[in-house]
């Protein structure tokens, strides 16, 4: 008997890739753009409150 997960997948249809698609899609998927100023500014302002409320978590339980 198969886990749910694995009967989940089999349930999917499968899309069979040309040789030309397989590459460009494994190409897409190694390239990694570079973030937008924008994404880059949020990640900094969310990186800065996660580190500010890990002292409030740390302070509040002692």
């Amino acid at each position: 008997m198969a886990c749910d997960g694995e009967e989940s997948v089999a349930e999917h249809e499968w899309t069979v890739l040309s040789n030309r698609e397989r590459d460009l899609f494994l190409r897409l998927m190694d390239s990694q753009p570079q973030p937008s100023t924008t994404l880059a500014e949020a990640a900094e302002n969310y990186q800065k409150q996660r580190s500010g409320c890990a002292g409030l978590l740390t302070n509040s339980m002692s």
